[in-house]
């Protein structure tokens, strides 16, 4: 009771009076009154927050202060939500799309009349960014092409390129294309303003913008001078930096050229096709490529001709050409001939055959041929003669005609006698002989000619006398003591002249009736003759004689002392003196040449063809034309049956056999007269061993001789034995 103060919690706010009684004992004092005093306060909200949505809008959420509350006003930028007041007891509220900026919520609860303070809370509006934002840049031009989905709508869009040149657009586009400056490599930002406010910017790139513009055109052309290319063109921009030039594939020599560049002249280009492209640059983007083609020509050969070589298959072409070539060819009548050295300017031909022929002259580079030079068509008429034609008169005043086919391509064979067409003719192609009917006694020509389809050959021509024949009985000699020889003859038709031939030149000619004629030579010599007589300028068979040696009184001394003996059976020895100097010495066998010697030989041995009785000769012979009289001698070769080992052909054998050939061997005796008896060992040989072969026998009991041995006989191989000129212990009496 003794308190002097209350603070009183009142239940809310209101008006209040106030009343304060004591009380003692129970009993209430009056009372002391004080008010009424009102009461306004309301709890204020607590932990308000504002916090910003997409979509623009705005959730506010608080804790209330007191459960009393009786409404919650909920003012945006001093102005009531349409949803103001709440609800007593709400806590949040989510606000319609607000616009961008900065944006005030104040919370203030009331119960009955009497208001809390407001809780405040702010919040800023961004504007929204554009998305989806994608940049393209064109093949084909300076072109970027952007797109993007906007966030909102805008006032304006704003295009940035790598951060600066802005471009803005009015309300809310969402594509734009942009033009670069030129190639590179290009980023961009868009964003969109609202209320001047700017949202974020959505980015793309880099877009790389590759276009360079090409050439507007492009021409070449081929100097055919000097073969080279020039190309010319138009830039398609100004702010190239480079032109690349490519011939074939590989760069041309001088590229890459200036950007300002209009014209590329080549170096001498090969023959054939080829390929340009120009393709400029700025800095390191390349334009796409534009291309010109040239072919360079081969330039044909000039001035071609052609001309036949009369009387032959020969055609001879010539030409200038127009540079050095690889190779020429040539062709006749279309087909290719030939390949030739490139630098040649001249070609003959052989043609197979008379014809008419054209011809084409090409000069070849690499791959690359020149158009044909032509020249023809060429007439070759020419065809081969018949060769060796040899017309003889035979049997019934006929004549035969031989030659030799001038060609293997002969259709026909004309012969003509006296100018006109021989019977049975022409002949096949491949003929080579003939034989006139018998023809008039005289002088006849005869004419062979070739023919190829229609083309004749030149005639090949000979005349033959028909019935007028070589002189007769001919003879020739020497005239004793005179450097002349005689000749004499019997003739053999009415001829109108005779010539006489010393050693193939002519002699003389003499009068047709002649029956002699003595020719005085030039030197002592051998000379050979023919003479024969002519009728109408035709040389009749001709006769002849010789060689006749003159020695104009000269005499050449025989060989001298001349023996001759058989060394064997079929082998004769010759033994002889050289009076005088020989140049050569010659040995006949009954009249043939056997053998020649050199002119100091003094023996010779000459084989003899079988047994019988021959002659042999020896003759020196000097100066060419000198002959000795011959040394003649003759031998007899005969079969002699014999005592073998009997050397001194007593008829036995004993030691004065052995002692005889010893003599002969060793003391230059008398050689035995039947060498084959003193061969005691039957070797075909004279020598020591014969004599030891008969001591040994008859002392110290050897083999016995071979047969014949110790009768009379022949041996067995009597042919190929020595000789046995004489043995008349065998004869028979």
């Amino acid at each position: 009771g003794d308190a002097t103060e209350l603070a009183d919690a009142v239940p809310g706010p209101g008006i209040y009076a106030y009343e304060v009684i004591g009380t003692l004992d129970g009993i209430d004092s009056a009372s002391a009154a004080c008010g009424p005093i009102e009461v306004t306060y309301v709890p204020a909200v607590t932990d308000i927050a504002c916090t910003a949505n997409e979509g623009s809008t705005v959730t506010v959420t608080w804790v209330n202060g007191s459960s009393a509350y009786s409404s919650i006003a909920l003012l945006l930028d001093g102005a009531a939500v349409p949803e103001s007041p709440l609800d007593s007891a709400a806590e949040a509220y989510t606000s319609a799309p607000l616009g961008p900026g900065a944006h005030v919520f104040t919370v203030r609860p009331s119960i009955g009349a009497y208001d809390a303070p407001g809780a405040i809370c702010s919040v800023g509006i961004d504007v929204m960014p554009p998305s989806a934002l994608s940049c393209i840049a064109a093949l084909d031009s300076y072109e970027v092409s952007l797109s993007w989905s906007n966030g909102q709508t805008y006032e304006s869009v704003t295009v940035l390129r790598d951060g600066s040149e802005p471009t803005v657009l009015e309300g809310s586009p969402a594509a734009h294309i942009d033009t670069v400056p030129g190639p590179g490599v290009y980023s961009y930002a868009v964003f969109g303003t609202v209320n001047a406010i700017e949202s974020a910017s959505a980015s793309c790139g880099p877009a790389n913008v590759s276009y360079v513009p090409p050439l507007v055109s492009l021409d070449c052309a081929v100097d055919t001078g000097d073969d080279s290319a020039t190309l010319t063109w138009v830039n398609g921009s100004a702010a190239y930096t480079s032109i690349a030039v490519l011939l074939d594939g590989a760069p041309a020599a001088g590229s890459p050229l200036g950007g300002g560049e209009t014209t590329y002249t080549s170096t001498a280009l090969s023959p054939g096709a080829h390929s340009f492209v120009v393709q400029p640059s700025i800095g390191s983007y390349v334009a796409s490529e534009t291309s010109c083609g040239v072919s360079v020509v081969v330039q044909p050969p000039a001035d071609l001709a052609c001309e036949a070589v009369a009387g032959s298959f020969t055609v001879e072409l010539s030409w200038t050409n127009a540079r050095t070539y690889d190779s020429v060819t040539i062709l006749r009548n279309g087909a290719p001939l030939e390949s030739i050295e490139g630098s040649a300017a001249a070609y003959t031909d052989v043609v197979p055959g008379p014809g008419s022929y054209a011809y084409a002259v090409l000069g070849t580079i690499g791959l690359v041929s020149s158009a044909q030079a032509v020249c023809g068509p060429v007439e070759v008429s020419y065809v081969p003669a018949v060769i060796d034609l040899v017309c003889t008169a035979v049997a019934d005043d006929a004549v035969a005609l031989t030659w030799t086919n001038g060609s293997s391509a002969y259709t026909n064979i004309a012969v003509l006698i006296d100018g006109e067409q021989a019977p049975e003719t022409p002949l096949a192609g491949s003929t080579t002989t003939y034989t006139t009917a018998p023809l008039a006694a005289g002088l006849h020509t005869f004419a062979v000619r070739g023919l190829i389809d229609a083309w004749p050959s030149a005639d090949a021509e000979c005349a033959v006398l028909v019935a007028v024949d070589a002189p007769a009985d001919l003879a020739c000699a020497e005239v004793a003591g005179e450097l002349a020889v005689l000749l004499t003859w019997t003739p053999a038709g009415p001829y109108e002249s005779i010539t006489v031939k010393r050693d193939g030149a002519v002699a003389g000619v003499i009068a047709g009736d002649a029956t002699e004629h003595k020719d005085t030579v030039p030197a002592a010599g051998s000379y050979s003759y023919e003479v024969f007589g002519t009728v109408g300028g035709v040389d009749a068979p001709s006769a002849s004689c010789g060689p006749v040696a003159v020695a104009g009184g000269e005499l050449l001394a025989p060989v001298e002392s001349l023996q001759c003996a058989l060394a064997m059976v079929l082998r004769v020895s010759l033994r002889w003196v050289n009076p005088v100097e020989y140049d050569s010495i010659e040995v006949k066998l009954d009249g043939e040449t056997a053998g020649s010697y050199a002119g100091t030989a003094v023996r010779a041995s000459i084989a003899i063809p079988d047994l019988g009785t021959y002659t042999l000769e020896v003759i020196g012979k000097k100066a060419g034309f000198l002959n000795s009289p011959p040394a003649t001698c003759i031998v007899e070769s005969q079969l002699r049956p014999f005592i073998r080992a009997d050397s001194n052909s007593d008829g036995g054998a004993d030691i004065s056999d052995a002692v005889y050939s010893l003599n002969y061997l060793f003391r230059g005796r008398q050689e035995p007269s039947c060498l084959a008896a003193a061969d005691a060992n039957g070797d075909n040989d004279i020598d020591i061993s014969d004599a030891i072969w008969t001591l040994t026998f008859l002392f110290m009991g050897g083999q016995q001789p071979p047969p014949p041995y110790p009768e009379c006989g022949v041996g067995e191989a009597p042919l190929t034995a020595p000789s046995c000129n004489e043995y008349s212990w065998c004869e028979s009496p």
